[in-house]
């Protein structure tokens, strides 16, 4: 059974990293920290009705990297429209095309963005929202083309 929260917080409280680190816990729950959500399930895993321990790769919990990855799995498993979702809105008005952005979110493909190149989720990971929309407006001057398995500000 998959069951999923949507969850939204200030960043200025609580980066994504943090997130990801503190809340959630390290992808290896016997590397989470004390408090975190995969730290907890393998302190109570038996009590907690699992028929074993947490650990690698089935953690328990599951979170998004990075807010462009977030969007997509609102997409996919609550069925958001993204073309309503307040970041989606965001990255609009700094430049990104809908294609542009439908591509990222199918394809997860390979871009040049701020400097680097890699897989667009793996660039924007642990960044938060505001960060990932300044990165883009700070592309947005150059074109944006899409060749084969690369995209290239």
């Amino acid at each position: 059974m998959v069951r999923y929260l949507v969850c939204e917080w200030d960043e200025a409280e609580l980066s994504w990293q943090r997130f990801r680190r503190d809340v959630i816990g390290a992808t290896d729950p016997k590397a989470a920290s004390v408090g975190s959500c995969r730290n907890v399930m393998l302190s109570m895993w038996q009590e907690l009705g699992l028929s074993e321990a947490p650990g690698m790769p089935n953690n328990v919990v599951h979170a998004s990297a990075g807010p462009l990855e977030g969007l997509k799995e609102r997409a996919v498993w609550c069925g958001a429209d993204v073309a309503a979702d307040e970041l989606a809105q965001q990255l609009f008005q700094a430049g990104l095309t809908r294609a542009t952005l439908d591509m990222w979110l199918s394809d997860n493909p390979k871009v040049t963005l701020g400097g680097g190149t890699d897989k667009v989720f793996d660039l924007t990971e642990e960044m938060g929202a505001e960060a990932v929309v300044q990165l883009v407006r700070a592309q947005m001057g150059g074109a944006y083309e899409y060749a084969a398995a690369q995209a290239v500000f």
